[in-house]
């Protein structure tokens, strides 16, 4: 079996030069600091884990190569190699990080003379060594309890045992499914310019004998929309404390396709990879390589004579667009800025694998919630489907896991609409009685618009606090009202209509609660075209000056309004940085990720209302909506065709 890099007992470090592959194996013999810093520059060994032990190796080159046997000339010959190798390429964390550690287990040793010292440090580089198989092969059982089976991938760059020591990581997590028993297929990119998917990642696929297709790095929307992929999964070479990652140029790309056709996108990342001392991709410094690597194939320029061209090696993609990051230590999810510093100091043997039971349960109440809401449109021609499609997960997690209610103190079918409220109508119920009782302990929730009252009813049946039967009533009180929800409406405690009033309710709310020492929260579920309103932005910084942390808000970002798109009413973005600057606590998250969403909701309060930003997909679960676009905010059929195209696609999903 072929090895990316080993230490020769000879004193030189053999490299197999990956420039050749797959065409040629050859190994490449680096007998001092200067030729193995430019095998790496050149990658000829690439690869953030393979970088890391090689610039490992790379100190124990400079003491065994120096030429004295005095021990400080030996140690500044060692200085020496480190300042070279940092300088081979800069955006690759695990190169400095190999370094620092290198230094770090040194620390604890009793040197007693130079061949000792150089003894040490080709011991810890071949521990490292050892270390980075175990770790990868770690990544990869922690993975499959996220990958069905049959399971296809798209994989981008190179990842495997030629980017590490042995095993890989992004390849790795494939190659412990293969070897789980699940059918795999992989669709490579060929990863331009240097085409590391098509010449070593197919290499190392066929040799494992893994099922793969090789395509061109602008095809893989085409197969996302085809709906063969399952995930994407990608290395990386640098990770921010708050999630952003540097990987291959291209990554930003496939990761923006995923999140647009919901599609999980995972980055294995060994928690070397993870840098806790840069805050966010902005503070990554992006290697730029030489333009010939674009405008010349083998040597041939492809280009007109004069044409310039750009060459960065590397791209940033956010971490909201990060699905899960898959790492030795267990699953790290959002917010990465609280999840990645308990992740990186946690023993290995503790793991941090998903919870599947309370989260299949839960996110198979989002499916019903979904598959219900979608009958009721085809039955009365026409409801707020989008909605409910964007915010099934989020009614899910909110009543299954997140809120602190007690049981329904209403009819388990709403009563007929009894009036208005007042002394002589006792046969009034608010719809908040749905929630339980107004107990101090215990939580309320308000929403706007209540253009989300069809969701909230089907919602209230899944969770069992409504009646399946109760959903006739939707809409049947007498006016249309309903439709966007009243105060008599199952679940709704005050009326917020669409004019951004459930914040500034839920301000008053919370403060009445906390002059009182009550201890349940509330908890807004409101729409991203609300920030469309000046009212909204009001109440934020009221909420902030009155440090009215019980107020915990998940907004539902799913771009959509009456007049179509967001941005082409008003544009609200960035809309956490916004958040942030008028004095909130502010996070972006996958908008159907069930455990991510939970993880937000339980950061502890400091003081500011706190905002989970959910990016949604307003034809989540029903792709036949997307034609509906760019006006997908109410659908009412247009015609029999239109009626028997969703009939069709409710039939294809559910069954008839």
């Amino acid at each position: 079996m072929y090895k990316s890099i080993e230490w020769d007992q000879t004193g030189f470090v053999r490299l197999l030069d990956q420039r050749l592959l797959p065409q040629k194996i050859e190994y490449i013999e680096c007998r001092d600091v200067e030729q193995l810093a430019f095998a790496i520059k050149d990658m000829m060994i690439r690869g953030a884990p393979a970088i890391g032990v090689t610039a490992a190796y790379g100190l124990a080159l400079g003491a065994v190569t120096a030429p004295s046997q005095d021990l400080p000339s030996v140690m500044a010959a060692v200085d020496e190699a480190e300042r070279i190798l940092k300088a081979s390429r800069p955006t690759a964390v695990n190169l400095f990080w190999a370094l620092d550690e290198v230094r770090a287990r040194l620390s604890k040793h009793t040197i007693e003379g130079v061949e000792d010292y150089r003894e040490k440090l080709v011991s810890i580089a071949t521990d490292m060594a050892h270390e980075d198989g175990r770790i990868n092969r770690q990544i990869g059982q922690n993975a499959l309890a996220l990958l069905p089976d049959p399971v296809t991938f798209i994989h981008h760059c190179n990842t495997g045992g030629l980017a590490t020591v042995e095993y890989g990581t992004a390849l790795g997590v494939i190659r412990a499914a293969h070897e789980s028993g699940r059918k795999v297929f992989v669709y490579v990119s060929e990863t331009r310019p240097r085409l590391q998917g098509a010449k070593l990642t197919a290499w190392e696929l066929k040799e494992l004998g893994i099922p793969h297709t090789v395509i061109v790095d602008g095809a893989t929307g085409h197969f996302m929309k085809t709906g063969k992929i399952d995930a994407c999964v990608v290395g990386c070479d640098r990770v921010a404390r708050n999630g952003d990652t540097a990987n291959k140029i291209g990554t930003y790309n496939l990761a923006v396709m995923a999140k647009a056709h919901d599609i999980p996108f995972y980055v294995a990342a060994p928690t070397s990879t993870i840098d806790m001392n840069t805050l966010s991709g902005a503070d990554i410094e992006i290697e730029n390589r030489d333009a010939e690597e674009v405008s010349h194939i083998n040597g041939i320029s492809i280009v007109p004579e004069g044409t310039s061209t750009e060459n960065p090696a590397f791209d940033i993609t956010p971490a909201h667009l990060v699905t899960r990051f898959l790492t030795e230590k267990g699953i790290a999810q959002a917010p990465y800025l609280e999840t990645f510093p308990r992740l990186c100091a946690r023993d290995s043997s503790s793991q941090n694998s998903p919870n599947p039971s309370w989260v299949s349960k839960t996110q198979s109440v989002a499916d019903r919630i979904r598959k219900r809401g979608f009958e009721y449109v085809l039955r009365n021609n026409g409801g707020y489907l989008s909605q409910i499609c964007s915010t099934a997960e989020i009614f899910a997690v909110l009543y299954t896991k997140i809120m602190h209610l007690g049981g329904s103190q209403a009819p388990r079918i709403p009563i007929a609409f009894p009036g208005t409220p007042g002394k002589g109508n006792a046969d009034y119920v608010n719809g908040g009685a749905y929630n339980g009782p107004a107990g101090p302990e215990f939580d309320k929730f308000i929403f706007s618009p209540a253009h989300y009252a069809l969701a909230l009813y089907v919602a209230l049946i899944e969770v069992d606090r409504m009646d399946p039967a109760g959903l006739e009533a939707f809409n049947q009180d007498g006016s249309t009202v309903e439709l966007i929800g009243a105060e008599h409406s199952p679940g709704i405690e005050t009326t917020t209509g669409s004019l951004a009033q459930a914040l500034s309710q839920a301000g008053g709310m919370a403060l009445g609660r906390k002059l009182k020492g009550d201890s349940g929260r509330v908890w807004v579920m409101m729409s991203d075209g609300e920030f469309q309103e000046g009212q909204t932005w009001e109440a934020v910084s009221a909420l902030a000056f009155h440090k009215l942390d019980t107020v915990r808000v998940i907004v539902d970002c799913n771009g959509q309004q009456c007049d179509g798109p967001m941005n082409s009413v008003m544009n609200i973005e960035p809309l956490r940085a916004r958040l942030e600057s008028f004095g909130a606590r502010a996070y972006d998250v996958d908008g159907h990720d069930i455990e991510a969403m939970h993880a937000l909701s339980a950061l502890e309060p400091d003081g500011r209302p706190l905002f989970i930003l959910a990016r949604t997909n307003p034809a989540q679960g029903i792709p036949a909506l997307k034609d509906r676009a760019p006006l997908m905010h109410y659908l009412r059929f247009k015609d029999d065709a239109e009626r028997q195209k969703f009939e069709k696609a409710y039939e294809e999903h559910y069954g008839s």
